[in-house]
């Protein structure tokens, strides 16, 4: 049987064109209508507005099933099941950014690509080997290197917003 990876589970919009901390040239190009929404591909034509900038609405992304097993986590109490969708990523596949959910429970994790995250909804409580917790709530943005051991204690089911290089 296949065992699915995280990679697996990297559904994207397409590549982002807006990277300068890649040393791409910034061209940014977004077109926004009178009511501040991103234009439909009808108005974009007629404008002649280009899709270097994506934009998508967090609150209409659909997270569909995304097992912890898929991430390398092993439960370790409760039952947390996870859900997310990998928006937007590079050419080269190596960034990506995306939505994920998680209801309560605790699991092991070792990173094995560096993240940066913004929790949006929930509580979680992140604990290292050396015994360091750290708890984060709705607002904090927080990262995680390649290689780092972790605890995840999902208090309250979370939503974050994840950046992450391979």
């Amino acid at each position: 049987m296949h065992q699915s990876s995280r990679r697996d589970f990297l559904g994207s919009f397409g590549p982002v064109a807006l990277m300068p901390w890649l040393g791409a040239t910034p061209r940014i190009t977004l077109s926004r209508n009178e009511v501040g929404d991103t234009m439909d591909e009808k108005s974009r034509a007629k404008t002649g507005a280009t899709d270097e900038v994506k934009a998508v609405k967090v609150d209409r992304v659909e997270c569909p099933n995304w097992p912890l097993q898929s991430l390398g986590a092993v439960v370790v109490h409760g039952d947390p099941d996870a859900s997310g969708k990998t928006v937007f990523e590079s050419e080269d596949r190596q960034i990506t950014g995306g939505l994920w959910k998680c209801s309560p429970g605790t699991f092991d994790l070792t990173f094995t690509w560096d993240e940066m995250a913004l929790l949006i909804e929930g509580e979680l409580v992140i604990e290292e080997p050396s015994g360091r917790k750290v708890r984060l709530l709705p607002g904090d943005f927080f990262s995680v290197p390649r290689g780092a051991k972790t605890r995840w204690m999902v208090i309250k089911p979370i939503k974050k917003l994840f950046f992450s290089r391979e």
